[in-house]
């Protein structure tokens, strides 16, 4: 009994700090998520914000030359290193984009009223949503005439090698989900991605 006793205090001990530690890196990992994409965020703002200022993309906007400004989009989208750009109307319908996918449901109407809200003089608003079933992260700023004619969005996928990035700082693997619990990106395999959305809580 006695033995039992020690054995089983010791398991609970040992379960504790099991838990403890995983705590742990899973706040260490929360914190260098939050931080990578706020740093890659501030980078994609000013990429937009410089690139809505060009004399010659304002006037692609202004004069609605689809073709020519998916052209530029994509320029844009080779030189800031992203994933997708977008040329978004004040009324949150998209004009032209370097990528063939809709927006999630409300996706640029959020980020607008977030960057409206912003007392600045170049707002921005960043946030997350879907293209096409998969997470990007976006940021939106305006392109003036001199007023805000529209809005240039520039985004990058929470995906892999994005994960991949994340164990290099953290030293943990890691899965994203979406609210349903599907597996978004991880680096581990795919079977044991989905072993552990089914132990997600529902």
């Amino acid at each position: 009994v006695a033995q039992f006793v020690t054995w089983f205090i010791v398991a609970r001990y040992n379960d504790a700090q099991a838990r403890r530690l995983i705590d742990e890196e899973l706040q260490q990992a929360a914190t260098a998520f939050e931080r990578l994409v706020a740093y890659r965020n501030t980078l994609l703002a000013t990429g937009a914000s410089t690139a809505a200022r060009d004399y010659q993309v304002k006037q692609l906007f202004v004069d609605e030359d689809v073709p020519t400004l998916k052209s530029a989009l994509e320029s844009i989208q080779l030189v800031s290193e992203s994933h997708v750009v977008s040329a978004v109307t004040v009324e949150a319908r998209t004009l032209a984009s370097t990528l063939d996918a809709r927006p999630g449901a409300g996706l640029y109407e959020r980020l607008i009223a977030l960057a409206e809200a912003d007392p600045r003089a170049n707002p921005t608003a960043s946030g997350y949503g879907y293209l096409d079933q998969r997470l990007y992260s976006v940021v939106a700023a305006p392109v003036r005439a001199p007023d805000i004619i529209a809005w240039l969005v520039i985004g990058f996928r929470i995906d892999r090698d994005l994960a991949a990035d994340l164990k290099k700082i953290t030293g943990v693997d890691l899965t994203f989900f979406n609210a349903a619990g599907d597996p978004l990106a991880s680096t581990v395999g795919d079977l044991v991605a989905r072993a552990v959305a089914a132990e997600l809580p529902r």
